[in-house]
């Protein structure tokens, strides 16, 4: 039995040795990745605020472009002033018009983009080497970053600084160059074996069998390391190649237990996600046509002076106007999160989440009328789009206005209502009034999952600073790389002696 446990333990070195490389090296690198990450100049997008009363009305100013129907209409500010951005398809760019009279800005969209950029670059002279609009996720913008559609606005620098930008937002989505660019390229194919993409199976069959014999070779190191602890001084004296490979084994066998556990959860729990009814539509409900918003609820917004930003978005089948009061940005990304109070937290907990102390925004309904508190009811009309359930089915709804427990960082999102949903799994939807996006949908597997990836596999414990933290996960990886060198070396050496 021991001799079957010893080979065992041998081979699955073998097995994972090339896995545990691949794994162990790039969990060194991402901690190095976030410290090379370049940061912005500017976090919060350029303030807006403008005074509404003799504003014409936006509907009017499109319908003498010829415009009937629009698939998105956001308040946007460039150089200062206030200005609408319509879109009737999301793939092509959109029509800028000033808010004063509908002046049609040539090129518009793309000279919001590059403003938007050298904003949150702080590069206000800098000269530009390509801007262009993204509408897919492609291998330099990943569908990590969520946001779409974006524009990448890449300068002509030498590190090739680029910021993709939200106009519709004016939020930055993510800002990479050509260092981070290259580092995330060697993570994924290290990491996440981005080699094997165009087989799915194949990735996901190989990477379990890894992870699988990965553990199974960590418990049978610890078996061997407790039946032979009594003679280990006397056999090892004089092999100080093995004796390191026992020490140091000990030393980051339960790390290879978490590593491996955790990352087989997440590996699967994310081909489950995929599969779950409810997730595939990430569609925000369509527009109406634009005839029907009636002069009343123009009037009603004129009626409220100095605003801020203005989205046109679509509820209960019909069209309203979501108004922000002057002061507030509205819609941000998670670059904007770190502008908060409680930015060094927020990759752990952020801070908690709590209704805006400023006023919050209106509902001008397409007849005039002015909806108080809509934004629940706004949430839950989302939620039955997205879930394709029944209002009955909604229960609570929250304001999320911090990255926090299992809305992370990683949702990009900010601010965002949470809507818990009477279904199996009991899954909450995560959901963004101005755009009608959906920012996540988590359940209860999904919670947990995220909990174990978090503590096991990413070691985001309890107060543990962000800098120790990254110095001891990258010593435990990089000591399952050693360990698992140690073992091949010594495995050649034993089957050069036979």
């Amino acid at each position: 039995m021991r001799a079957t446990l010893w080979n065992a333990h041998r081979w699955l070195g073998v097995v994972t040795c090339l896995a545990v490389l691949l794994w162990g090296l790039s969990g060194v690198m991402h901690p190095i990745m976030s410290r090379l990450q370049p940061r912005p100049a500017a976090f919060m997008p350029p303030p807006v605020a403008w005074d509404a009363t003799d504003a014409p009305d936006p509907v009017a100013l499109l319908r003498t472009q010829g415009r009937t129907r629009v698939h998105s209409l956001h308040a946007v500010t460039l150089h200062g002033q206030a200005h609408w951005l319509a879109h009737d398809d999301s793939t092509r760019p959109g029509l800028l018009l000033t808010t004063r009279d509908g002046t049609v800005v040539p090129d518009g969209e793309r000279q919001l983009a590059i403003a938007l950029a050298r904003h949150y670059t702080g590069l206000a002279d800098a000269p530009l080497a390509e801007v262009r609009l993204i509408t897919t996720f492609d291998a330099r913008y990943l569908n990590v970053n969520r946001l779409l559609p974006v524009w990448a606005v890449r300068f002509a620098r030498e590190d090739g600084l680029t910021a993709y930008i939200d106009t519709r937002q004016m939020r930055l989505a993510t800002l990479t160059d050509q260092t981070r660019d290259r580092l995330s390229t060697a993570f994924r194919l290290a990491h996440n074996w981005q080699f094997l993409d165009a087989w799915p199976g194949l990735q996901r069959g190989l990477m379990s069998l890894a992870l699988l014999a990965a553990a199974l070779s960590a418990l049978t190191g610890l078996y061997f390391w407790w039946r032979l602890r009594r003679s280990a001084a006397r056999r090892l004296a004089a092999r100080p190649l093995k004796r390191w490979h026992r020490r140091l084994g000990l030393l980051v066998a339960l790390t290879s237990l978490t590593f491996a556990g955790s990352g087989a959860f997440h590996l699967w729990t994310k081909v489950a996600r995929q599969n779950t009814p409810g997730v595939a539509q990430h569609s925000p409900p369509p527009l109406g046509a634009l005839q029907e918003m009636t002069p009343q609820a123009w009037q009603t917004v004129q009626a409220m002076g100095t605003v801020g930003r203005l989205d046109l978005i679509a509820h209960r089948a019909t069209l309203a106007w979501w108004v922000h009061p002057a002061g507030q940005a509205g819609p941000r990304a998670q670059v904007a999160a770190l502008a908060q109070p409680s930015a060094h937290t927020h990759e752990r907990h952020g801070a908690a989440s709590a209704p805006a102390s400023r006023a919050e925004p209106q509902l001008v309904q397409a007849d005039g009328s002015v909806q108080a508190g809509a934004a629940p009811s706004l949430a839950r009309s989302l939620t039955e789009h997205f879930s394709g359930l029944p209002a009955a089915a909604m229960g609570t709804t929250t304001p999320i206005t911090r990255f926090e427990g299992e809305y992370g960082f990683l949702n990009k999102r900010l601010p965002v209502w949470r809507v818990d949903v009477a279904s199996p799994g009991s899954p909450r939807y995560y959901v963004e009034l101005g755009t009608g996006a959906l920012a996540a949908r988590v359940d209860d597997v999904d919670a947990l999952e995220g909990q174990v990836f978090s503590l096991l596999h990413k070691w985001q414990i309890g107060e543990l600073p962000k800098g120790l933290r990254d110095v001891l996960s990258a010593s435990f990886a990089l000591g399952n790389v050693i360990v698992a060198l140690l073992g091949m070396v010594l495995l050649f050496r034993s089957s050069g002696r036979d």
